[in-house]
């Protein structure tokens, strides 16, 4: 588990998740506050290019966690990042797009409730 702080410089950070990746397929990353949670996803970023020429991609799952700072409990962020690959990340993300695409253009040809109705036809003129 690696804390991420404000101050946390993002190329050190994105070193770490590159390793604990290499050696363990999944890091996880906690921070508190918008700067500390601004700096692990800089870190992700760039780690993706560390891990990239060994065909990984990162696939991150943020979540709410309750942390314990100087003896008070806290609301952070979670992190989890896991080593993926490459091309069954960019093919996976492809078909969720795509169901998301079939699924809206369902709706569009199936009008709901009268207000999705009256906004669908405005939209249609």
């Amino acid at each position: 588990m690696l804390k991420v702080a404000a101050t946390s410089k993002p190329v050190l950070v994105a070193g770490a998740i590159a390793g604990v990746i290499r050696t363990h397929s999944r890091a996880e990353l906690h921070a508190i506050g918008a700067a500390a949670v601004n700096q692990a996803i800089k870190a992700i970023a760039i780690s993706r290019g560390y891990v990239a020429p060994e065909g990984l991609d990162l696939v991150c799952i943020p979540s709410f966690i309750d942390l314990s700072l100087d003896g008070q409990e806290r609301t952070g962020i979670r992190l989890l990042v896991s080593g993926a690959n490459a091309r069954r990340a960019v093919s996976s993300a492809r078909s969720a797009r795509d169901a998301r695409v079939h699924a809206r253009n369902s709706k569009a040809a199936t009008p709901g409730p009268a207000s999705e109705v009256g906004l669908h036809a405005v939209a249609s003129r």
